[in-house]
């Protein structure tokens, strides 16, 4: 049986991995862009990404959204 403390460590090793992954990938590709507003944790986790990837990696954004709409898309115009 897992207890709430273990699946909660769990959870953020898995996260923490999936994280790093994402920030050494050469290459991100982010199709379907802006169909949904962001919730804050997403926000947080997509700057916290594209932070860790910045002047190192790639990334394309592929959206069918106008970018002048993206701050809208994103929920802060500061992040966008």
């Amino acid at each position: 049986m897992l207890h709430v403390r273990g699946l909660q460590k769990l959870i953020i090793e898995e996260r923490e991995e999936m994280s790093l992954q994402l920030a050494r990938a050469q290459l991100l590709v982010i199709d379907g862009w802006g169909f949904e507003l962001l919730k804050p944790a997403h926000r947080n986790d997509l700057m916290e990404i594209m932070d860790d990837r910045h002047g190192q990696t790639f990334a394309i954004v592929v959206s069918q959204l106008p970018t002048n709409q993206w701050s809208a898309s994103i929920g802060d115009s500061t992040l966008a």
